[in-house]
């Protein structure tokens, strides 16, 4: 059976290094890129690095105010579904009675984190999912893995997800095999659970990248808006106030004004401003 799954596995993973090779390479450098990330990232790096701050700051405010109403839910349904297992609803209740006095805290106004205080939120969270985990708290694979994924939707650091995950996955498997010892299948488990992890990383990742993306367009489209704005001023202070761009940002006919700035001899009527700079 070994030896058929063995052969089975290898065909597998020449198939797939055959159809999705160019998206490992990939992957594998952008991992290598992060790691090794310059310690003195560039100015635009560093307004994408705040305004992620920023949006991950307003909008874990957000979530706090819907994530409490769960955690009322869960707090309060908990004794009834745990009411045979004390150590289970305990560690639960536990569990949730920190995450709703913290999202309500937070949802009011009363504590207000930055960046930096909600990384070491989440990773106390983390924490308090490997102590549930070691004390055999009774979650299980699917409403864990939902809770996670919440997790990362919540707080989008890819930084912070990640390493947990694989963290918890490698404890989960340690406490199957203290518990079960020899007759636990470890590489079954092990790949059951590393599937979770490698999921759970992923949406961080792609969630993350897409975000980045996102507000690098958007400042990419500011600064050049911002230059178009204040060369079209500068234009006007240069011409004596002659208007040489229309609504639509395309050169005025018969304004020779532009061509004389920018040493054309070619008629610049009807040209879209931005096509120019470029």
């Amino acid at each position: 059976m070994l030896w058929s799954w063995v052969q089975f596995l290898i065909l597998l993973v020449a198939i797939h290094w055959r159809t999705a090779s160019a998206d490992l390479r990939e992957m594998c450098r952008r991992v290598w890129s992060f790691l090794k990330q310059p310690s003195a990232p560039s100015s635009q790096q560093r307004r994408l690095d705040e305004a992620m701050n920023q949006l991950r700051e307003k909008n874990y405010v957000l979530a706090s105010r819907f994530l409490r109403q769960v955690n009322f839910v869960s707090l309060a349904t908990c004794p009834l579904v745990n009411a045979n297992d004390l150590p289970t609803c305990a560690a639960q209740m536990f569990a949730y009675v920190c995450a709703y006095t913290m999202h309500t805290c937070i949802a009011n106004g009363i504590v207000t984190l930055s960046t930096s205080g909600l990384r070491k939120l989440f990773v106390f969270y983390y924490f308090l999912a490997g102590a549930t985990l070691l004390l055999n708290s009774g979650f299980s694979d699917s409403t864990a893995l939902g809770y996670k994924v919440i997790l990362c939707v919540c707080y989008i650091d890819s930084a912070v997800h990640v390493p947990a995950n694989v963290v918890l996955a490698v404890m989960e498997i340690c406490q199957q095999f203290m518990l079960f010892g020899r007759e636990f299948h470890v590489l079954e488990f092990a790949l059951d659970h590393a599937v979770f992890a490698i999921l759970v990383s992923v949406i961080s990742v792609v969630l993350e990248r897409t975000l980045r993306d996102r507000l690098a367009a958007q400042i990419r489209n500011m600064d050049a808006e911002s230059i178009i704005v204040a060369f079209r001023q500068m234009l006007r202070g240069v011409c004596d106030g002659e208007v040489l761009l229309d609504d639509g940002l395309r050169v005025q006919e018969g304004s020779n004004c532009l061509n004389q700035i920018l040493f054309r001899n070619e008629s610049l009527d009807k040209m879209v401003f931005r096509n120019i700079l470029v």
